[in-house]
């Protein structure tokens, strides 16, 4: 499948996913020729789609820091 073919994938979601939702934003990447590739597109009110991005990114790394700092504090038992 070829690039076009993803974006068209991708818009379709969006005009789907659009008329029920006041905003939409879609990270995908994909691999081509052994280069990771990317593809961010969104609908609907810009600065709700920017605050549901770095609301994703935020919570991810403090989960992740969350598990990393639980996992020094209780560490497995080891016996």
């Amino acid at each position: 499948m070829n690039v076009i073919d993803k974006r068209k994938i991708i818009e379709k979601a969006l005009h789907d996913l659009g008329e029920h939702f006041d905003a939409v934003q879609i990270l995908s990447t994909f691999v081509e020729e052994g280069v990771t590739m990317r593809c961010f597109q969104g609908t609907g009110n810009f600065y709700a789609r920017q605050g549901m991005a770095h609301e994703f990114i935020n919570t991810d790394l403090a989960e992740e820091m969350g598990a990393q700092i639980a996992k020094q504090l209780n560490p497995p038992d080891e016996s």
